[in-house]
């Protein structure tokens, strides 16, 4: 249906439709980013509210040394292999009790 009444704005109303859109995109990002920094700041493992349930997450990122890479291949290669630990919260969607009939 979306894609539909996309297809009938005009060039104004996509450029302000789009524009609007991605404000709002960063503006929740922003959001996210300070809710998730205070999430992980007060070191809890769970957080559990009305509508959600955070779960804290450890992670990890692995990146490569690209230039060492190309310097050395081989069994040498795993000199320049490094992890990056990471926090990761999860979302998940609180389930509504069932009322009794």
């Amino acid at each position: 249906m979306l894609t539909t009444l996309v297809k009938e704005l005009s060039n104004e109303q996509l450029a302000d439709a789009y524009g609007n859109a991605k404000a709002k995109e960063k503006s929740a990002k922003l959001d996210t980013k300070v809710l998730g920094s205070e999430f992980k700041r007060r070191r809890r493992k769970r957080l559990f509210g009305n509508k959600f349930i955070l779960t804290l997450s450890d992670s990890s990122s692995t990146s490569v040394d690209k230039e060492g890479l190309r310097k050395l291949l081989g069994t040498k290669l795993n000199k320049y292999i490094t992890s990056t630990p990471y926090k990761k919260i999860l979302i998940s969607l609180v389930k509504e009790q069932s009322k009794a009939a």
